[in-house]
Parts: C-alpha cells; structure tokens; sequence
C-alpha cells in the first residue's frame, strides 16, 4: 500500500498532516516544505508534535529529505516531553516504515521557524 497524507491545516503558524500506512514501505512524500502557504526559497520548519499508532513490533521512521530525523514505535505521543526536542529541517518530510509494521497512522503536527512571508 502507498503512504496516504493528508494536509489538515497549513496556516501563517503551523501544519497538521495525517499520515497512514502500512509495513516495509519506502521512503515516501508527506509534506513538500516548500509548497507551504507563504513559503520562500528557503523555507524550515520543525516538527513539533506527533501522536502515533504503530501496530505491530516496527518502526516508523520520518525524515527530512533522505536524513533519518524521528523513530516512532507503539502508540503514543512525541513533543510533549520537556526531553523530546523539536527536530528542524530545511527539505520535504518523508516517512518510511519497517516489515514489522503491520500499519500505522500518525497525525503530525510542525511550526513554521523561517522562510515564510
């Protein structure tokens, strides 16, 4: 199956995308950075938060380009711990899955730091 993303909202703040899928997928498109609403030539943002559901004993993985940025395992939430730091980027989110994923869906969440008007 192909990764499935879905822009919730892209506003002069913030993105919210959802993102579903199954096991052994390849690195795939979630987020174009720079078709963003009042994006530039150069635009970063970071991601902020991301509850996931990830069935099976996998990883699901997202990326910044090819650059592994954020492993995500089981179910729960990533961004609301004091310890777990927004993860920047400058290139297009990607996410990728191992064959020890059965499925999985995420609703990811990322600010818009600098490059937008």
């Amino acid at each position: 199956m192909t990764v499935v993303a879905e822009k919730l909202v892209d506003n002069t703040e913030l993105v919210i995308n959802t993102v579903n899928g199954n096991g052994n997928e390849a690195s795939q498109l979630v987020q174009d950075i720079s078709t963003l609403e009042n994006a530039t030539s150069e635009p970063k943002v970071s991601i902020v938060n991301v509850h996931h559901d990830i069935q099976g004993t996998g990883k699901v993985t997202l990326l910044f380009g090819e650059t592994d940025t954020l492993e995500l395992e089981g179910r729960g939430n990533y961004g609301m711990k004091p310890s777990e730091l927004k993860k920047e980027g400058t290139e297009s989110i990607n996410v990728k899955s191992d064959a020890d994923v059965s499925k999985f869906n995420l609703v990811m969440e990322c600010h818009k730091e600098t490059g937008f008007n």
